[in-house]
């Protein structure tokens, strides 16, 4: 890879990826998976599947795009383009998100619309994916990338952190349901369309491609092609498939502690803060480890803490003692961990894939693991027709295989091979 420092605006783009990052973290807060967003559900209804989709829709529906999206810029020498397109459909979308609490009243309708426009979002946002990987990815190395997250993750996590604590917890106590929410989405919604546009103005210059355009078949074809010629690609994506289905106790951690400790809605706002706290915690430490060793070691870190978050769950569920405290802890983990096993994979992913081939690379890693994720909506069925002691358990066993796929991981900067694909009749390197 040519130095991406060197590249044609790389202080732009770096100031315009680091802004986006940092600004989408509060959008990200307020419809966040593991405290927000299964609250809001589960006030509509009862029943854990609803809550478990609800949990698990922006893993589900920004993933499985991605790899028809790569099919659409892998012959493009600009993806731009094409990222300004997906940011207008989601400031669309999630505008009418917002609306949704002031138009509908508590019921079947608002749940149904919810999820509906909520999983919209996310779909646009996958089709965004490649097209953002692809521009950070040639103009900012793999160091610099460790940087750069470091700063997206940080400074937006503080962001995030400050959201829960003094925005989020006060509105739920304030107002009556589900006006709440409403204010709530509304005010994401304008840090959103901010977040796109200062992605959107980035300045991108050519890159690499394949000389021809390719059907989503081909694609797909190409995705399994180079699972079968790439042993350390097949292991990778092997330990994101089990790290998202280890996933299939996350949304029920909130309605967890809500009910073993008497607390109402409003808790959302304290314990999301904690796990925006692990976050921010962990970002300077993945961001060090990135940039000094490599993005292997994130990889195989993030899969290692995400045993303990239910791990520490069988802990409070005996614990007579400091209930409370061991919630803010288990909330803590889990972003402590997901911050590690997400930092990694993005970084990852990026550092063993060739210029012209990066669309796929990203886009089938991320498609399957939108497939694993989907299958953790499972989660739900077994808390309804099982126990969090069942749940939990499989959790922390699909983790440790995880875990267990990482071990002969390659580090890409001492590797410096990449293996060729072919791709439409044609190999590439």
């Amino acid at each position: 890879m040519a130095a991406a420092e060197n590249a044609p605006h790389h202080r732009w783009n770096f100031a315009c990826a680091a802004v986006n990052g940092v600004i989408f973290h509060i959008f990200f807060a307020v419809f966040n998976p593991a405290t927000v967003v299964p609250a809001f559900v589960g006030a509509l209804t009862a029943n854990p599947v609803w809550v478990a989709v609800a949990g698990q829709l922006d893993a589900i529906c920004w993933p499985l795009p991605q790899l028809f999206a790569a099919s659409r810029v892998l012959h493009l020498r600009r993806k731009l383009p094409f990222y300004r397109a997906t940011a207008v459909a989601r400031g669309g979308v999630v505008a009418a998100l917002a609306a949704l609490p002031f138009v509908l009243a508590p019921g079947p309708g608002l749940l149904v619309g919810f999820l509906v426009a909520y999983g919209a979002l996310h779909f646009a946002g996958g089709l965004a994916g490649p097209p953002f990987m692809d521009v950070v990815g040639k103009t900012i190395s793999s160091r610099g990338r460790g940087v750069l997250f470091t700063v997206r993750r940080f400074g937006g996590g503080v962001l995030a952190v400050l959201t829960g604590i003094l925005f989020v917890g006060p509105v739920l106590r304030a107002l009556p349901f589900p006006t709440s929410y409403g204010i709530l989405f509304a005010v994401a919604a304008a840090f959103s369309a901010l977040a796109l546009l200062a992605m959107s103005l980035s300045r991108e210059p050519e890159g690499e491609a394949v000389a021809e355009r390719h059907s989503f078949l081909q694609t797909v074809e190409a995705g399994f092609a180079l699972l079968r010629s790439d042993a350390n690609y097949r292991r990778f994506v092997t330990s994101r498939v089990f790290i998202c289905l280890s996933r299939l106790g996350v949304p029920f951690y909130i309605g967890l502690a809500m009910w073993k400790l008497g607390l109402g809605a409003p808790a959302a706002g304290p314990f999301l803060a904690a796990l925006m706290a692990g976050t921010v915690a962990s970002n300077l430490l993945w961001g060090y480890l990135s940039s000094r060793r490599g993005n292997r070691l994130l990889v195989r870190g993030g899969a290692l803490l995400t045993i303990l978050p239910p791990l520490l769950y069988f802990l409070s569920a005996r614990a007579e003692w400091g209930g409370v405290f061991l919630f803010y802890g288990l909330f803590f983990l889990v972003g402590f961990g997901w911050s590690g096993a997400e930092f990694g994979n993005i970084n990852y992913v990026i550092d063993i894939a060739p210029g012209d081939l990066r669309p796929v690379y990203v886009g089938f890693n991320n498609t399957v693991s939108g497939l694993a994720t989907l299958a953790a909506i499972g989660g739900g069925f077994i808390l309804k027709y099982s126990s969090y002691d069942v749940l939990y358990g499989l959790a922390v066993a699909l983790a440790v295989l995880s875990l267990w796929f990482t071990r002969r991981l390659l580090e890409p900067r001492d590797a410096g091979v990449t293996p060729s694909l072919v791709v439409g009749g044609a190999r590439t390197s």
